[in-house]
């Protein structure tokens, strides 16, 4: 999925995942999408806000990723905007139907 990402390139994207793969997956990016920045959407709330802050002025040349947990994105993704998503694991079909609400979106 990172390759098409990097193959599409898209400036602002998105990971969410389950909160326990969320550093498996920055890995993951780090590895194949090594000019890409990551950033991570966990901690506390004002880590959070501060992490989609630095996001948010990354600026649009450079690859970047927000790494985000699925329960966190239940929450806040709907305020996020994105040109891209890569899914990981989706379990519950309340979480399905607010994703692909949020994609069509995009």
């Amino acid at each position: 999925m990172i390759e098409t990402v990097k193959a599409r390139g898209t400036v602002r994207n998105i990971v969410i995942c389950p909160a326990s793969l969320q550093h498996n997956w920055k890995a993951e990016i780090e590895k194949w999408h090594p000019d890409a920045t990551v950033y991570m959407y966990s901690g506390t709330p004002k880590l959070r806000e501060q992490n989609l802050a630095d996001f948010k002025e990354h600026g649009t040349t450079a690859p970047a990723y927000l790494v985000m947990s699925k329960d966190t994105a239940k929450r806040d993704v709907e305020k996020l905007g994105f040109e891209h998503d890569v899914r990981s694991e989706e379990h519950t079909s309340e979480l399905q139907s607010r994703l692909h609400l949020v994609c069509r979106l995009l």
